[in-house]
């Protein structure tokens, strides 16, 4: 009774149930009708008692195939009961409401909690694609900040090293040209001494903004630290990187710095030292900052570089 009780209880288990029963029901009765009506009439007694008991062991064969399909089917059913009900209770879990599905089918409860989950999940997938785009210009903009200077904006001292290593590298690889230009603001102590620590975070600020506008788009500034900048220049050679150097200089020297207020007055000049790698980084980048050095020793406002001994610009 448990059992034929479950069959019955929901619309699903009730319409497989009379279909079933109907279509075995007609199709039997279809037959005895057919046999009465017109086989029997035509045969005689003792034909009648040879088709009837053949009947009757035909019938009794049906009826027992078709009890097994019952069977089957009534297992099916009890699977799909099964699902329902955990299906049920997990969204029930996950959304935290408690719905009544007693008057409703197993197909029809199925079918509204997978489009409830379906649209459940594709809010879910919005809202991370939302949260992962966030996070992802999140993360760009502090990789960028770990690299970048936060005065002047232009890249840092540990982006120098990782970059000038990747251009050597590929200057190795490939056989390019690679300079490098090394700049040091004179007397820039006294920019500090004289009109504050805040005016000359603008100088600096100002430089930097005027040498990112002279160098070509391959060129990578930096600020190498305090008042000193550096450039990797790929793909060229010492000469093209003085001639940079000297263009940077004249901008540096016929600039108005007039966003520093009216207590600033003079000009800003610059010392550079200029090289071009020969195959050894660190002698690379010690021979860039000694010409620069040598540069301020000569009188500053001065470009030294490996291709001239020196080239006087002030």
């Amino acid at each position: 009774m448990i059992f034929f009780r479950s069959l019955s209880g929901m619309k699903a288990r009730r319409t497989l149930l009379v279909f079933f029963g109907l279509s075995y029901v007609i199709t039997i009765l279809f037959i005895i009708y057919i046999l009465y009506q017109y086989v029997f009439p035509q045969l005689p007694a003792d034909q009648i008692l040879v088709v009837r008991s053949t009947l009757t062991y035909g019938l009794l064969a049906s009826i027992l195939i078709s009890l097994l399909g019952f069977f089957l089917m009534s297992r099916l059913i009890r699977s799909l009961e099964a699902l329902t009900k955990e299906i049920i209770e997990k969204s029930e879990q996950m959304f935290e409401e408690k719905k009544d599905f007693k008057e409703e089918s197993e197909i029809d409860a199925l079918k509204n909690h997978f489009d409830k989950l379906y649209n459940e999940l594709h809010e879910k997938m919005q809202t991370v694609t939302e949260y992962s785009e966030k996070l992802f210009d999140t993360n760009t903009k502090l990789s960028e900040l770990v690299i970048t200077d936060e005065l002047t904006g232009l890249f840092n001292r540990r982006h120098f090293n990782h970059r000038l290593l990747e251009e050597i590298n590929r200057a190795d690889r490939y056989k390019n040209k690679l300079s490098l230009i090394m700049i040091d603001v004179d007397n820039f102590k006294d920019y500090n001494d004289i009109y504050g620590h805040l005016l000359g975070d603008k100088v600096l600020q100002s430089l930097g903004e005027l040498i990112r506008k002279t160098v070509r788009r391959s060129d990578i500034p930096f600020r190498y630290g305090g008042d000193e900048f550096a450039i990797i220049l790929p793909h060229c050679d010492s000469l093209f990187a003085e001639n940079v150097a000297r263009k940077i200089f004249s901008n540096i020297a016929n600039h108005s710095f007039e966003n520093l207020g009216d207590s600033f007055s003079g000009n800003v000049t610059i010392s550079c030292g200029v090289t071009s790698y020969a195959g050894d980084l660190e002698d690379f980048v010690k021979k860039a900052d000694h010409l620069m050095y040598e540069a301020k020793k000569t009188g500053k406002g001065t470009i030294i570089g490996s291709s001239k001994s020196l080239n006087i610009t002030k």
